[in-house]
């Protein structure tokens, strides 16, 4: 009995000192998911609360909390997106070379993601968002006009920025995905996504300030 009684003891004490791995699902990675025949679906995945569209595959448009969002449990797609997306924060610092030439602006990202509103996300019950008003461009002052970059050093990314002549706005990441786009007007960019950015001239770039979240992201052009 002494001896079944010391064993147990050992096997607890062998279970408290060592750790439990992390699941599999919790790694950073890469996940497809689809939406067939139109329907919603939900792709299980521990996201960290962040995602971010890597490749779309469908002819639907993917369009984030219209037809695709996330939650830390998983990813929702839905009305035919299909795609793949990028989940968990990345530790990799192979841009670190990158951001001597750009503005420090945490966060890029995160709040200016196409279909993002700031630090929310859609449950996978959520109903669809009405697509916003669109905006007609108008072209915007000189100083406006160009390519312009900054370090995310949240996401560890350099964000690129360029403003059309026409007042066509892009925003993209440092392998040249689109990451949202809009239109500029009176002063301000109006997101695809229904959010709204005002534009500011700063030294030799610009600062884009989030009406959201009351953030600002300076900019210097390339």
């Amino acid at each position: 009995m002494r001896i079944q009684t010391r064993a147990a003891a050992t096997l607890i004490m062998l279970a408290i000192a060592v750790p439990m791995a992390p699941p599999a699902w919790a790694a950073r990675g890469t996940i497809r998911c689809e939406s067939r025949n139109n329907n919603r679906n939900f792709c299980r995945v521990d996201t960290e609360n962040t995602v971010t569209l890597r490749r779309q595959l469908s002819n639907s448009p993917c369009t984030r909390n219209r037809t695709w969002g996330f939650d830390r449990n998983g990813i929702w797609v839905d009305r035919g997106c299909r795609a793949d997306f990028d989940f968990g924060r990345s530790s990799g610092n192979n841009n670190s070379n990158n951001n001597n030439n750009a503005a420090i602006a945490a966060g890029i990202l995160g709040a200016l993601a196409i279909g993002a509103a700031i630090g929310s996300s859609q449950p996978p019950n959520a109903q669809p968002v009405p697509p916003p008003p669109m905006v007609r461009p108008v072209p915007p002052p000189a100083w406006a006009v160009g390519t312009f970059q900054a370090w995310d050093s949240d996401f560890r990314r350099m964000v690129i920025l360029d403003i059309a002549r026409d007042g066509r706005v892009f925003l993209r990441d440092d392998a040249g995905r689109l990451v949202n786009q809009g239109a500029f007007r009176d002063g301000s960019v109006f997101w695809n996504s229904g959010s709204r950015s005002w534009l500011a001239r700063e030294g030799p770039g610009v600062m884009l300030g989030d009406v959201d979240s009351g953030r600002h992201f300076n900019f210097r052009r390339s």
